[in-house]
């Protein structure tokens, strides 16, 4: 049932990323603009993936491996 409850929950949110950055990219001009957006797209898309793995195995063996590669 929880899997079903993310994938349902991914979908939305990943509409609501698009539709946002839809409208938002048809409004900005210029380079700096485009680069702020595309950098608000990464850190939105992040944050839905650290939702998305947060508490599974697969994010407990990412954080395994930062943590030994800077030791």
């Amino acid at each position: 049932m929880q899997a079903v409850t993310w994938t349902v929950a991914t979908l939305l949110i990943t509409i609501n990323g698009y539709l946002l950055m839809d409208f938002f990219s048809s409004e900005i001009r210029g380079p700096l603009s485009g680069s702020l957006l595309c950098v608000a797209v990464v850190v939105y898309a992040s944050f839905v993936l650290y939702l998305i793995l947060r508490g599974t195995e697969l994010s407990e063996k990412i954080v395994k491996a930062i943590r030994s590669s800077f030791s």
